[in-house]
C-alpha cells in the first residue's frame, strides 16, 4: 500500500466516523462493567455505533483486497480510530466491547497511518485470526471473560504489547 492509498484510507475513517457523529454512544455507559478495566479518559473518549447487518467497510477503494474484505466481513464488529461499529444482534456483548477498546488504544498509541498499514498487513499475511494486533486483542478480552472481577490496566498492557512486537 503506497502513501497515496494510505492517505486515501485514513480519509475515509475520518469521513466515516465524523458522518457518523451523530449515532455515536459513549464507551462511558461502560464503566460499571469496563472501569476496572479501561482508564476513565479512554471510556469517556471512545464511541461506538450500532449498525443492523453490514459493517462498513471502504469496499470502493481499489487496493482493497476482496479476500480481506470477505475476511473482514464475518466480524461483529470492526474499529476505525476512537469509534466502533458493532451489528445490533451483538451490542449487548460486553466481551466484544472489550475487545473493540483495546484496538481504540492501538489506533491512539499507533497513529492512524501505523496501524492502519500493520493491521492490513499483519491481516494478510497471517490471517485475521492470527495478526498480533487481533491476538493480543482476544488474548485479553479472554482474560477478561474468565475473570470479570480481577482486573488489570489494558492500557498498560497493550502499550507494552505494541513496544515488544513491532510489526
Amino acid at each position: 500500500m503506497d502513501k497515496y492509498d494510505l492517505r486515501e484510507l485514513a480519509d475515509w475513517v475520518h469521513q466515516l466516523n465524523k458522518s457518523n457523529r451523530h449515532r455515536k454512544i459513549s464507551c462511558w455507559q461502560l464503566k460499571e462493567r469496563l472501569g476496572g478495566f479501561y482508564r476513565k479518559s479512554i471510556l469517556k473518549n471512545a464511541y461506538y455505533v450500532i449498525v443492523e447487518d453490514e459493517l462498513p467497510f471502504p469496499k470502493h477503494l481499489p487496493f482493497i483486497n476482496p479476500q480481506l474484505i470477505a475476511d473482514l466481513s464475518q466480524m461483529d464488529a470492526i474499529t476505525y480510530r476512537d469509534t466502533y461499529y458493532i451489528k445490533r444482534k451483538f451490542a449487548s456483548d460486553i466481551r466484544l466491547h472489550f475487545h473493540e477498546l483495546v484496538h481504540v488504544i492501538q489506533w491512539d498509541r499507533l497513529g492512524v497511518k501505523k496501524f492502519l498499514t500493520r493491521y492490513l498487513s499483519e491481516i494478510q499475511a497471517n490471517g485475521y485470526q492470527n495478526a498480533p494486533l487481533e491476538l493480543i486483542a482476544h488474548e485479553l478480552d479472554t482474560a477478561y471473560s474468565n475473570a470479570p472481577s480481577n482486573h488489570f490496566d489494558v492500557k498498560k498492557i497493550v502499550k507494552a504489547d505494541l513496544r515488544n512486537n513491532k510489526s
